[in-house]
Formats: C-alpha cells, structure tokens, sequence
C-alpha cells in the first residue's frame, strides 16, 4: 500500500484550503 505522500505532504492542508475556497 504504496501512498503518494512524498508527491503531496500537506494534501490534507491542500483540501482544507479547497473546503474553505469552496
């Protein structure tokens, strides 16, 4: 179960910011 993390670290942060700029 090789995750992408490397590529997007702060992914939660990134949706986070998508949710608020919704």
């Amino acid at each position: 179960m090789k995750k992408p993390m490397s590529r997007v670290p702060n992914y939660k942060a990134v949706i986070k910011l998508m949710q608020k700029s919704a």
